[in-house]
């Protein structure tokens, strides 16, 4: 399973900074969506607490929780986009 971040308008100046993290356990379809819930919580949490935060203070936030829940994952760092 592959999950694109994508931190939106980053710093007000109406840029994108998108991450693609890669899990390679094999997950069922209810197990993905509960772990993408996860995700999602974990990361609206982390902005609420924390006013001053970053893309790579949220990401380092979801790692934690990915290691907790004992999964092997990877950040793709190299990708390419072609839009049309």
């Amino acid at each position: 399973m592959i999950i694109k971040f994508s931190d939106v308008n980053v710093d007000g100046c109406g840029t994108n900074v998108d991450v693609l993290l890669e899990i390679s356990n094999t997950l069922t379809p209810h197990r993905a969506e509960e772990l993408l819930n996860k995700i999602k919580f974990r990361i609206y949490t982390f902005k609420k607490i924390n006013s001053d935060w970053s893309t790579d203070d949220v990401l380092s936030d979801v790692e934690i929780l990915l290691k907790a829940e004992k999964l092997k994952f990877r950040w793709i760092t190299e990708y390419m986009t072609i839009e049309f």
